[in-house]
């Protein structure tokens, strides 16, 4: 690499071109499974009311949503490692968004459990190939600052 092909990267140069935009995409990303975990708390006595059901059911669902992900990321990450992660994140943002509707249209309890489980598993997936296709853009040395973004 000449010296014309280094960029700006997290304020360090040395950066490919176009890593600072990929794994700002990648950050994104891993932002929103981030953000759906995390919103749930709060309005679990709305959800619990519009589902009929008590606020420990509907807390049960942070478990459901918590083992699909474990579960999902055990599966997924080995086999993205043999055939490429970039599929299995497409897939995963897709079958995010879809459950985010299903648990946004859940009208029983178990329909919520279901969506939210699916949502886990996608999220988990995302996670975890976040993380490993960071590392394989990033080169050590500059790996910890970019998922410490």
């Amino acid at each position: 690499m000449s010296d014309g092909d280094r960029v700006e990267f997290l304020g360090e140069v040395n950066a490919v071109p176009g890593e600072t935009r990929v794994v700002s995409v990648l950050v994104s990303l891993l932002t929103l499974g981030l953000v759906d975990n995390q919103l749930l708390a709060p309005i679990l006595p709305e959800i619990a009311a519009s589902l009929g059901t008590s606020e420990v059911s509907v807390g049960r669902s942070v478990i459901a949503y918590a083992i699909a992900a474990a579960i999902a990321a055990l599966i997924v990450a080995p086999l993205s490692d043999a055939s490429g992660r970039h599929k299995f994140l497409i897939a995963a943002g897709g079958v995010f968004g879809l459950g985010s509707l299903l648990v946004v249209g859940a009208s029983s309890f178990a329909m919520f459990l279901g969506a939210r489980a699916v949502t886990g598993a996608a999220a988990g997936i995302i996670s975890a190939l976040v993380v490993a296709a960071i590392a394989d853009i990033v080169p050590y040395e500059r790996r910890g600052r970019a998922m410490g973004w």
